[in-house]
Formats: C-alpha cells, structure tokens, sequence
C-alpha cells in the first residue's frame, strides 16, 4: 500500500504509540471495580465512589490530550523535515 509523503518507519511509530495508548486506556477501563450494594442505597455509594470516577475521566482525558500531542508534533516535525530538506 503506498502512503505518499509518507515514510513506512514513521507510520510505524504512529501505529504502535496508538497501539500502546489503547491498551493502557483499556486497562485503565478494566480496572473499575462494580461493587455489590443493595437497591435501596445505589445513589448513596455513586455519591460515594465519585472521586474514583473524577479520577478515571481525568486520566482518561490526560491520556487522550498525551496522544493527540504526540501525533501533533509528530506530524509538524514531518512537515519542518519536508520543508528543511526542500
């Protein structure tokens, strides 16, 4: 498959940081616990556990904010490189 202006390395690289971002978000999602709690008292434990999922949606967000920087400098330095090398 041809990627113009692209480099087969570079492509590479951007697949397996998006690799590697899926699985820690993955796991990040996989480590939420459901806890056994009775009908009656559902709101109150939610109330309870807010901070954990203040806590998952924070690093959630971060980890999303992380790799679409990575993607971003990655692609300006493609262009400083295609620019810099005529």
């Amino acid at each position: 498959m041809e990627y113009p202006g692209r480099d087969l390395a570079t492509i590479s690289i951007e697949n397996l940081t998006i690799g590697v971002f899926a699985i820690v978000m993955t796991l990040l999602v996989l480590d939420i616990k459901v806890p056994y709690v009775p009908a009656n008292e559902i709101l109150g434990t939610l109330f309870t556990l807010w901070p954990n999922f203040f806590a998952y949606a924070i690093s959630f967000a971060l980890l999303g904010i992380y790799l679409w920087v990575i993607l971003l400098n990655s692609s300006i330095l493609k262009k400083l490189i295609r620019i810099l090398t005529g």
